[in-house]
């Protein structure tokens, strides 16, 4: 199954939070310096420029990423550039 790492210019959790009303009063979204978070998708049909729902948490790298998703799934995963 492809496992892809989505990376986005926003936080998606925040802002699903902030449509939903669900945002404490300071909450702000959780971006890197670059203003970025990186999300993993284990849908197999998903290609980018889709809308997806992300399976997991937003991360602050790409390599904390890979590192959330090796140790999620029971066999090494093949890394594709």
């Amino acid at each position: 199954m492809p496992i892809r790492i989505v990376c986005l210019d926003y936080d998606y959790w925040h802002m699903i939070a902030e449509a939903d009303g669900e945002l404490d009063v300071n909450e702000t979204p959780s971006l890197n310096i670059d203003g970025n978070a990186y999300y993993l998708c284990f849908r197999p049909d998903w290609e980018e420029g889709q809308s997806f729902w992300p399976d997991s948490v937003g991360y602050m790298s790409e390599a904390e990423a890979k590192a959330d998703a090796e140790r999620r799934v029971p066999t090494p995963i093949n890394w594709i550039e």
